[in-house]
């Protein structure tokens, strides 16, 4: 009832939450939004500005489908083989190097909108988003993945997970 959500609106407000109420365009009230406010460390406001940014310069694509991996699989088992858990290519590496591939061969790709502009770029710069100990995400950018190989690619995310581990 429109009591029980007043009433857990003004507990939850007691115990230090903002409220928020979203209304339709004929003024009544669709639902409530309870929030507390967080102050971001560092790297998350970086990482929460530059991720606005892209959304906000760059045309959404989204692709969805299922794809045979067997060869990839196959591939990776090589590149594995007498490799420490630590040095191992993962299916990131794989991807990233095959994504930083694809925009270099289909330039229209890799562009942005900026000041009403079309932006092409020359080299492939990708954000791999990198879990943290703590839960938290971050997104270091891979620069030229698109000119790099893919032992180097397997070289520079491991560093950027180790740098991104130690904050």
């Amino acid at each position: 009832t429109t009591d029980a959500v007043i009433a857990y609106l003004a507990a939850q407000r007691a115990a230090g939450a903002q409220a928020l109420q979203v209304f339709d365009t004929w003024g009544g009230v669709l639902s409530p939004h309870v929030y507390r406010e967080f102050s971001l460390r560092y790297l998350q406001r970086i990482a929460a500005e530059r991720l606005l940014r892209a959304h906000l310069e760059t045309a959404p694509a989204t692709l969805l489908g299922e794809a045979e991996c067997d060869a990839l699989v196959a591939l990776r088992e090589p590149i594995n083989a007498g490799r420490t858990a630590a040095e191992r290519c993962s299916f990131t590496h794989l991807l990233v190097k095959a994504v930083a591939q694809a925009l270099r061969e289909h330039h229209a790709l890799n562009c942005a909108l900026i000041d009403g502009e079309l932006h092409q770029y020359e080299t492939v710069n990708l954000g791999v988003a990198i879990a943290l100990p703590d839960g938290n995400l971050v997104v270091p950018v891979l620069r030229d993945a698109g000119s790099k190989p893919l032992a180097a690619i397997m070289r520079e995310l491991g560093d950027l997970e180790t740098r991104a581990a130690a904050g």
